[in-house]
């Protein structure tokens, strides 16, 4: 009984490594993977001088669904700086072997607009997500599934602005707005400047976030 609860402990525990977001320092991202891969990769760009680790709830809660999350690292905090990372690292990781079903690019604020830019020329995304973001070029002629989340009380920028960006966005674009969220609220890296002031918890926002974030991205996994 006692070896039997010893290879159950150790056999969490490395579930639990594996999902949790760690640093892989000679690649230049962050990558919580899950332990059985259902085949996405959800390549996630970090917003304006917001740290990787903000979204280490989203990346492990995902890795526990099955999807491989890289958030890339970006000189100055600024995704803009090296908009060839994101597609650099991709590759990489194909040149050692690994292979993904599908690749759905995302971001939150400026990562959103990088997100969008690296679809604009003609990376291999099979999906983008924007977090709180609009597009820096159209994308409306790619036929690829998209999600554009809002949040209600957004001090920076408003859902209305978002709402004018589904035309530079695919055809069947699909808007989420959270109410009560903020801006700050989609990654965890403390109050964010000119924000608006949220009427629901944290907790809450998450919640709704990760539910939209899973049921967007698992389609992907069904379709092979």
């Amino acid at each position: 009984m006692k070896r039997f609860l010893l290879i159950l402990l150790v056999a969490l525990s490395n579930v639990a490594a594996a999902q949790t977001l760690t640093r892989v320092a000679d690649g230049g991202y962050w990558r919580a993977s899950p332990k059985l891969s259902n085949g996405v990769l959800f390549m996630l760009i970090p917003g304006g001088l917001v740290p990787p680790e903000a979204y280490a709830f989203i990346a492990e809660h995902l890795a526990r669904s099955g999807m491989t999350t890289i958030i890339p690292e970006v000189p100055l905090g600024i995704a803009f700086a090296d908009f060839n990372a994101p597609e650099r690292i991709r590759l990489s990781l194909e040149a050692r072997g690994e292979r993904f079903k599908k690749v759905i690019y995302g971001g939150h604020s400026l990562g959103g607009a990088m997100a969008g830019l690296v679809t604009g020329f003609g990376a291999r995304v099979d999906g983008l997500v924007l977090m709180a973001a609009y597009p820096a070029v159209d994308c409306s002629r790619f036929e690829i599934p998209t999600l554009t989340i809002a949040a209600e009380l957004d001090g920076l920028i408003s859902v209305q602005r978002i709402r004018d960006s589904l035309a530079q966005l695919p055809k069947d674009t699909r808007l989420e707005v959270i109410a009560g969220g903020v801006h700050g609220y989609f990654g965890r890296y403390g109050v964010q400047a000119r924000d608006g002031t949220p009427t629901i918890a944290r907790e809450v926002f998450e919640m709704r976030l990760l539910e939209l974030l899973d049921g967007f991205l698992t389609q992907f996994a069904a379709r092979g």
